[in-house]
């Protein structure tokens, strides 16, 4: 005989059925035939649609969107204008798994747009045990892959921007540099000075999620005690310096960017804004299938907004 794992809304249906001819004997008889029931499929479930579930990881909020002048606009022929006298800005493409770099001259910048997409799956089964909350995760997850693409094209943006700066305004160039085995006050201030002479506004540090806590080393004299409380608080920092701390799993480690504000650093441009569209491939599998897609182009217009610090102990970022 096949086993039988009865679902909350099977439940809910043998309830509704028997109400309103129950007497105390047969309402005690149907109690003990579904846990009967419930035991033949070997488990107990009830738990699974009562409780919140666990999930093994923490949220990923993206980066790129935060370093960047977000816009959607109305057609992939948008023309970004350029108040600037800097020959080249740097446009980020997605294709085929990998990061190719194009250089656009000119005022007038009309980026290149890719596709950047994501899939998933959930089976029916699953569904019909778990209910609403695992589609709920299984979009949210799908979004949190996505926002880790468009950093990834980020930080080749920054890092390609990085190579294009010239000595220029009386400033030698120094704009990428290593430091010790953690970051120190140093770096902090040398990126704001450099930031500084180039005539822009530093904004953001960028770095990995794990490489923020070297704060957490400094002492009260070079933290202060904001730092220190938010510290012993066990609170996230996310300001030092007048500059916000961006940090996340997909920023290499060892390595922090410092960005100008998202007005004097280019642009993040999307045609329809994130879309999520069945897959009928999935119907006959009894899968719920979708696929999660955007039409982005990430632009990094001034090239003298981008200051890099790795850490000595990183061989290759």
């Amino acid at each position: 005989m096949d086993s039988k794992v009865l679902t909350g809304r099977q439940l809910a249906e043998i309830h509704a059925k028997h109400k309103a001819a129950e007497t105390p004997a047969s309402r005690s008889e149907r109690i003990a035939r579904i846990n009967r029931e419930y035991r033949q499929g070997g488990s107990l479930r009830l738990a699974a649609t009562q409780s919140e579930a666990i999930t093994v990881y923490s949220f990923y909020e993206g980066i790129s969107r935060r370093v960047l002048r977000e816009e959607i606009v109305d057609s992939i022929a948008h023309v970004f204008p350029a108040l600037t006298t800097l020959p080249q800005a740097v446009a980020m493409s997605y294709a085929n798994g990998q990061v190719t770099i194009q250089h656009i001259k000119g005022d007038a910048i009309i980026p290149h747009y890719d596709w950047v997409s994501a899939e998933w799956e959930v089976n029916r089964g699953d569904e019909a045990l778990i209910g609403q909350e695992l589609l709920d995760y299984a979009q949210t997850i799908t979004g949190q892959q996505i926002a880790k693409k468009e950093d990834l094209l980020l930080y080749a943006g920054l890092d390609q921007a990085l190579s294009l700066a010239s000595s220029e305004d009386g400033f030698t160039d120094n704009n990428v540099v290593t430091t010790n085995q953690y970051f120190q006050l140093n770096d902090w201030v040398n990126g704001q000075r450099y930031l500084k002479a180039k005539q822009t506004d530093p904004t953001n540090a960028i770095m990995n999620s794990g490489d923020m806590y070297d704060l957490y080393r400094w002492d009260i004299s070079t933290a202060g005690l904001e730092v220190r409380d938010a510290m012993s608080a066990g609170q996230k920092v996310t300001q030092f310096g007048g500059i916000t701390i961006l940090s996340g799993v997909t920023v290499p480690v060892g390595v922090m960017y410092m960005t100008a504000s998202q007005d004097q650093l280019g642009w993040f441009a999307s045609r329809y804004g994130l879309q999520m569209e069945d897959d009928p491939s999935g119907v006959s599998k009894m899968k719920i299938r979708k696929i999660a897609s955007e039409l982005i182009s990430e632009v990094i217009l001034n090239y003298r907004g981008v200051y890099k610090v790795t850490k000595s102990n990183v061989t290759s970022a």
